[in-house]
């Protein structure tokens, strides 16, 4: 027992490699070409919403300037129109560009609207636009692909040809995650499992080339306030983890997708920061030590959040608030956690379409992750 003792505490206590990711692209707020803008709503600031790096050109969406903007040596070198609160972009190969707005796509050749996809099942957990062998698909954050044929969104009976891959996600407990991924004709199975019982989500990336996947994982660091970090988890099929990247909680504005992972195992990630839009490149090494971690310059350490706005009532507020009898600390993360526990039924008359503006003014667009059916957890200032 002794010497099992030991080994597990010389097994703790492994060096880790430690390693930062290169900066490829940085773009200043502003009303010039070459600059990004972000808009401030009530509740919110919005700005660039994806991007896609392809060899040495950089695309981002830019809505707030109606723009899909290609850069190339931290030079703009093409502009194209891009329609108000797209979240998301593709290319076809004649060079039609597709935009998933709210729920919808429209399509455009140039600034013309050629064709607009209506999603008549109404699911708002659509991640991404992707097009594959020229057939545009919608990516569900659970996994399921979504095909736009006939200017209407259908569901796929099997999954689609090539690499998109169909997968699923389950959040089991606060220590341990169940994940299946559809390959062809093979399934990938495993458990992804925290010790700390800190587990707050998980959402699957992709896979590289050398068999290891990649998972956007959020880690409940206090509860009472509540304070989440978030990590890119790297393991194999089997589930260990290989590696990890801590990302920091650095969100000057809204962002809909801010992760690209390529083939090779090459992952970008688009911060948005108070002095505008950096790209990061982590190059992950085809063989991974034991304990390898990423980390973020000390100047992205900085905790910033786009929603971190006072509200204009909050004074008024403030007296009525303070004649309210306290709560045990044992009281609050019960209620909190029944409302992560929470499980309800979502109809289409719950959702959105796309972001709209509610009598007060406010902005609301319905999360992402939501979908007709059954869910778990009380979205943000529901």
């Amino acid at each position: 027992m002794r010497i099992i003792s030991i080994l597990l505490l010389l097994i703790s206590h492994l060096p880790t490699s430690s390693f930062q990711p290169a900066e490829v692209f940085h773009a200043n707020w502003g009303q010039e070409q070459v600059n990004l803008s972000y808009r401030t709503d009530p509740a919110m600031r919005f700005g660039p919403q994806s991007f896609k790096v392809e060899d040495s050109r950089i695309k981002i969406l830019d809505p707030v300037n109606n723009s899909l903007k290609v850069f190339q040596n931290n030079r703009l070198v093409e502009k194209y129109f891009a329609p108000d609160n797209a979240k998301s972009f593709a290319i076809k190969e004649n060079q039609n560009i597709a935009y998933l707005v709210g729920r919808d796509v429209h399509e455009y050749s140039s600034r013309e609207l050629v064709h607009k996809y209506i999603n008549k099942e109404k699911f708002a957990n659509v991640k991404d636009l992707q097009v594959n062998e020229n057939q545009l698909l919608l990516r569900n954050n659970d996994g399921t692909l979504r095909q736009l044929t006939d200017r209407s969104i259908k569901a796929l009976d099997k999954p689609a040809p090539g690499d998109l891959r169909t997968y699923n996600v389950k959040l089991k407990s606060r220590s341990e995650a169940d994940f299946t991924l559809q390959k062809e004709d093979t399934k990938i199975h495993c458990q992804l499992t925290q010790k700390d019982n800190n587990l707050g989500a998980v959402r699957y990336l992709g896979e590289d080339n050398h068999q290891r996947l990649y998972f956007d994982v959020d880690i409940i660091e206090n509860e009472v306030p509540l304070k989440v970090s978030r990590q890119i988890w790297i393991t194999d099929y089997s589930g260990q983890k290989l590696g990890r990247i801590y990302i920091p909680s650095h969100y000057y504005t809204s962002i809909h997708n801010d992760l690209e992972l390529k083939e090779e195992g090459t992952i970008y990630h688009m911060l948005s920061s108070e002095d505008g839009i950096h790209i990061f490149k982590w190059e992950i090494p085809e063989e991974i030590k034991a304990g390898l971690e990423g980390h973020y310059p000390e100047k992205y350490q900085k905790q910033i959040h786009f929603n971190n706005f006072k509200d204009k009532s909050e004074s008024s507020l403030k007296k009525k608030v303070e004649t309210l009898g306290s709560v045990s600390r044992d009281k609050a993360l019960q209620i909190a956690d029944s409302y992560v526990q929470h499980e309800w039924t979502c109809t289409a008359d719950n959702l959105t379409d796309g972001t709209v503006t509610a009598p007060d003014g406010y902005k609301i667009d319905t999360p992402d992750w939501i979908q007709i059916g059954e869910n778990q957890k009380i979205p943000y200032k529901w």
